[in-house]
């Protein structure tokens, strides 16, 4: 079974639509880059495509390599102070002269619309961020439209980033939840046989492959949050083989047409939920 990402996100979309009539004003997202290479361009293009159908007006700023770190988190800051701005994205990965943590943290975290800020992610362990990091919340929006039921359910999730396996963790083990969360990571020597026990998986290594569908049990629901780029083809974290998938009854995301889709409309319906209680 596909579990495309096509479904939840017009769902989200459509609420999206509704909401901004309520607003009293156009919702505003505002993404910050530096020097932003080719695919970097891209990801940021097609976010503003959907802003624009939707209704958001997008506002890119793109900055030059000669920018310096304090400068760029004065910009960033002065967005988060214009109330005309219902969310900022800060693309990545930033230059390497650039200390991460402390320019993302200059991201005011009411209008931290990816949820990747100290004090989102901090809020995560009380259930009460102001929003939820959109690729991990987008996982759970697949769940939840599936009616997959996590309670008391094992769940393996392959990768342990800021953005999705760490957060995602916490998230499950919610009380709305009740699942039991495990991470693997590179080091983990038992993948295998955490996989086999689990009925649910994520995977979100970002290596294609790291996931056959051989070594997964029957009647399996796999999450592929997965993007990689094969022989310039778009493929997940899952090496698949559709013949073994029917046969042992796999559920699983595609990619693309999966995760993605449901982490922009969540990104957008951010915007607009802080719009609206302005």
């Amino acid at each position: 079974m596909i579990l495309s990402g096509k479904y939840p996100a017009k769902k989200i979309k459509t609420q999206i639509v509704e909401d901004i009539k309520k607003c009293k004003r156009v919702p505003r997202l505002v993404t910050v880059s530096v020097a932003p290479d080719e695919s970097t361009r891209s990801y940021i293009n097609s976010q503003m495509k959907v802003a624009d159908k939707l209704g958001i007006e997008h506002v890119h700023r793109a900055l030059g390599e000669s920018v310096s770190q304090a400068e760029l988190i004065k910009i960033i800051e002065t967005y988060g102070n214009d109330e005309t701005v219902d969310g900022i994205m800060l693309a990545l990965p930033l230059p390497s002269k650039f200390e991460k943590l402390e320019v993302i943290n200059a991201i005011n975290p009411e209008k931290d619309v990816e949820g990747i800020t100290n004090i989102n992610l901090g809020l995560l362990f009380y259930e009460r961020p102001f929003f939820y990091p959109c690729t991990a919340e987008a996982v759970m929006k697949i769940i939840d439209y599936y009616e997959i039921d996590l309670s008391g359910q094992d769940v393996t999730i392959i990768g342990r980033s800021t953005t999705v396996g760490k957060p995602l963790a916490l998230m499950i083990l919610e009380k709305a939840n009740n699942g039991t969360p495990t991470i693997c990571h590179t080091r983990t020597t038992t993948i295998q046989e955490k996989v086999e026990q689990s009925k649910i998986l994520v995977v979100a290594a970002g290596k294609h492959g790291v996931i056959t569908t051989d070594m997964l049990s029957e009647n399996t629901v796999v999450i592929d949050v997965g993007i990689n780029f094969v022989d310039g083809k778009l493929v997940g974290d899952v090496k698949r083989d559709l013949e073994l998938e029917e046969k042992k009854n796999i559920s699983i995301t595609p990619v693309p047409g999966g995760v993605g889709l449901v982490t922009t409309a969540l990104l957008m319906s951010n915007v607009v939920s802080r719009c609206l209680t302005k």
